[in-house]
């Protein structure tokens, strides 16, 4: 009598993850750029960006590059990626830009291989913040060697830079924290690009409820509970619930280092997964058609 190995297939959870791994890396025409905001300091859009950006990277053969447009002074997407990063003030200094890898000398590039480019104001530089015309240029440039471009953007949407990113921008990500005040400057985001007529960008838009505290004990995790409820809730107004995702408190992400997607919790790198799987499903709708 023998025995056999029994090879029992995938599990339904194998499959989807396989799914969501192909949607991400789903052939875009043209550009496609996500900008991303937040409600306010600390609800951890830098970290998403760089995540998301990471993720897209590691499903994907072509380049892909997240930009620091915060004007503040405090700006650090390339600490979260790769602090060596030039800004894009340099960028759009050099006429000599013909090919990626001369692009490659400006830009930072983290494990996954996603690029990064600097805010002006990145690691405390006194200069002057990005400017709307810096963008602008330096977006229409970097284009020409990325298809896909996510951008981290300031809590300030009246500032002079906005217009400019959302003009850019095929979607957005609202990163929230899931704290009880949470949704108040996600709220105010949100009524603000529906009264300055930016309704095609909400109608593609993926909610982030980002969790920045850990819950230890049962009650805390009990409230933690009712508050997501109820901030989807408050959310499904404006985001079909199916497009919000609550991604986890993750120990490697509060170490406000670098972030790698390997040293990520199973289900935070499953949610960031998720999160841009519903992003790249937009990616039949290009620059082309904005």
């Amino acid at each position: 009598m023998s025995f056999k190995q029994i090879n029992v297939g995938e599990s339904a959870g194998e499959r989807l993850v396989q799914h969501l791994n192909s949607v991400v890396g789903t052939n875009l025409r043209g550009n496609y750029t996500i900008a991303v905001l937040g409600g306010k300091g600390g609800a951890g859009k830098t970290v998403t960006t760089a995540a998301v950006g990471s993720m897209f990277k590691s499903q994907r053969s072509d380049p892909v590059v997240a930009i620091d447009a915060d004007p503040a002074q405090a700006a650090n997407l390339a600490s979260r990626i790769d602090p060596k990063s030039a800004s894009v003030r340099e960028i759009i200094a050099d006429d000599n830009l013909l090919r990626y890898s001369d692009v490659r000398s400006y830009t930072g590039k983290n494990a996954a291989g996603l690029d990064v480019v600097a805010s002006p104001r990145h690691a405390s530089s006194s200069g002057p913040s990005i400017t709307p015309e810096e963008f602008s240029c330096g977006h229409n440039r970097l284009q020409r060697f990325y298809n896909l471009l996510l951008v981290d953007c300031g809590v300030d949407l009246d500032h002079p830079v906005m217009p400019e990113v959302l003009g850019h921008a095929d979607t957005i990500v609202m990163v929230a924290s899931a704290v009880p005040d949470g949704a108040v400057g996600a709220s105010t985001n949100f009524e603000w690009l529906h009264q300055a007529g930016y309704q095609q960008l909400l109608s593609r838009m993926v909610l982030v409820l980002n969790h920045i505290r850990s819950s230890t004990s049962r009650r805390d995790k009990k409230a933690t509970r009712q508050l997501v409820a109820t901030l989807i809730e408050h959310f499904s107004r404006w985001v079909p619930p199916e497009r919000i995702f609550e991604v986890p408190f993750d120990p490697h992400i509060a170490t406000a280092g670098i972030v790698e997607l390997d040293a990520l919790k199973p289900a935070t790198r499953r949610r960031v997964l998720e999160v841009s799987a519903a992003l790249a499903s937009g990616f039949s709708s290009t620059t082309d058609q904005r």
